[in-house]
């Protein structure tokens, strides 16, 4: 009887990381064409040593829509509940804080050909607790139109060091 139990919350936890990840996927293939999604800058950002008492780190990746057409965003998740992505628009409007659960399904973005935006990803380093030091690594995963980067993945990461040994080595 365990056995079936047991059996059964795996099968129930495979089904919500499953839809988990599929939250993000946005089904775009119904639309002919999409703009295109550039940067200049890396997907990859090393915040290097980060002072656990030192509050967040931020890092913004910019991205330009190079296409002809319309590219449209629909949405984030993170890999970590300590990490947060925000969209900043051409039009200066925020985008809601996109999380690793209960992030907007309704929330879109129109960025015309040529226009510019960012994504400020967002890590607190205290959010697993005061004892939470150690190299982390964690991304996010954006929605987009483009046909060849529609799950486009930013990384983040860096060393959280305790106040004192941070201090020591900067």
């Amino acid at each position: 009887m365990k056995f079936i139990h047991k059996f059964k919350y795996i099968i129930v936890l495979f089904a919500f990381v499953t839809l988990s990840a599929c939250a993000v996927s946005e089904d775009f293939t119904s639309m002919e064409n999409s703009g295109n999604l550039i940067t200049s800058d890396s997907l990859i950002h090393d915040w290097g040593d980060i002072n656990i008492q030192g509050g967040d780190v931020s890092h913004i990746f910019t991205f330009t829509n190079d296409g002809d057409e319309s590219l449209y965003l629909k949405g984030a998740a993170t890999s970590c509940m300590c990490t947060t992505a925000v969209y900043h628009l051409p039009n200066g409007k925020s985008s809601t804080v996109f999380g690793m659960h209960n992030n907007p399904t309704d929330w879109s973005a129109e960025i015309k050909p040529g226009e510019n935006f960012e994504v400020e990803a967002t890590f607190d380093p205290m959010a697993h607790g005061p004892d939470a030091v150690g190299v982390i690594q964690r991304s996010v995963t954006l929605a987009t139109s483009d046909p060849d980067q529609a799950n486009l993945e930013l990384k983040v990461g860096g060393e959280v060091l305790y106040e004192e040994d941070f201090n020591n080595k900067n």
